[in-house]
């Protein structure tokens, strides 16, 4: 499995969207890298020993300061002190419709993609298609269409809206690195869209 770094480097080298993003050792380098960045921020616990970071608290959103960043640097800080930390990582914080992208290569069909509602929804609605690689923009389209997901690409829901042609523009990205590099599987959990764009807010990459 890559490190949260290695994973971005492979987003930015297919042009794969992804927020402003650092990755910090302490509490000075979070509030350095702060200084670059548009509040609010997101900061995160990285750790291979703990891939659910939401469902651990290892998450805080809504940090719209310097003081608040700082206190949710102790909190994390303390829930993340019994295992390994490979990282703190401090994002800009999206706003929009989380999706799931997923990726893998499969012995009979080759590599895959996945999409469907993602973050915490992803596992309960449990509502994504499926289509094998290279994909074309109509296969990338199709798969929107067969989710429940379709909602937020036409009308909109509950005043959520998303850009369907920034998301099968990222779809095809996906496809493109699944067939370039040796993948065997791959995680973008969640995928924030709005009406202007699409990006990877977490990834989860892992090579042969």
């Amino acid at each position: 499995m890559l490190g949260p770094v290695e994973s971005f480097e492979l987003l930015k080298k297919y042009g794969i969207p992804f927020p402003k993003t650092a990755f910090c050792d302490d509490l000075g380098g979070v509030l350095e890298s702060a200084a670059s960045m548009k509040f609010p921020v997101v900061l995160k616990v990285s750790s291979r020993e703990e891939t659910h970071k939401t469902e651990k608290g290892l998450v805080q959103l809504g940090i719209h300061n310097l003081d608040e960043l700082s206190l949710a640097f102790t909190r994390l800080q303390h829930k993340a002190e019994h295992f390994k930390v490979d990282s703190f990582i401090l994002q800009e914080q999206k706003r929009g419709v989380e999706f799931i992208i997923g990726g893998q290569n499969d012995a009979v069909f080759g590599d895959s993609v996945l999409f469907g509602l993602g973050g915490i929804y992803a596992e309960l609605f449990n509502d994504v298609s499926v289509r094998v690689c290279p994909l074309t923009r109509k296969d990338a389209e199709s798969m929107i269409e067969a989710t429940k997901a379709r909602v937020f690409f036409e009308d909109g829901f509950r005043g959520k809206k998303a850009s369907k042609k920034q998301v099968v523009h990222l779809l095809m990205k996906t496809s493109l690195l699944l067939a370039k590099e040796p993948v065997v599987s791959l995680d973008f959990n969640p995928v924030i869209a709005d009406e202007n764009g699409a990006s990877v807010v977490d990834a989860r990459v892992v090579l042969r």
